[in-house]
């Protein structure tokens, strides 16, 4: 737990971790009859075969994911799915009589 209601889960999926690439996500379901949510994928280790997600309790399915104990299993892990980033877009606005704007992509490393 970072704070009372997010949670960090760091779970064994080994063949999503091999795959990851930034800006992915993974679908989970806490149980068996859960539903399924996307999660953004915030780490990975590829030699643990583990990827980290971030989860913030705010309904039925996030509070069920946040009480997954240590070495329980959940029955849904797909991934990693989404387009990887290509680069980070960073916008910053300008407060100023023509309104300006200003962005700048910053590349990431890799294919």
């Amino acid at each position: 737990m970072i704070v009372p209601n997010i949670h960090l889960l760091v779970i064994e999926a080994p063949a999503v971790a091999r795959e990851v690439k930034p800006g992915q996500f993974v679908i989970l379901r806490a149980n068996d009859d859960g539903e399924r949510i996307p999660l953004s994928i915030a780490d990975w280790d590829r030699e643990k075969g583990t990827i980290t997600v971030a989860v913030m309790t705010i309904g039925g399915t996030t509070i069920d994911l946040a009480a997954v104990k240590e070495g329980e299993s959940i029955p849904t892990v797909v991934g990693p799915l989404g387009i990887r980033l290509k680069s980070i877009i960073s916008a910053l606005f300008y407060a100023s009589a023509d309104a300006t704007v200003s962005a700048a992509s910053i590349p990431l490393p890799g294919p």
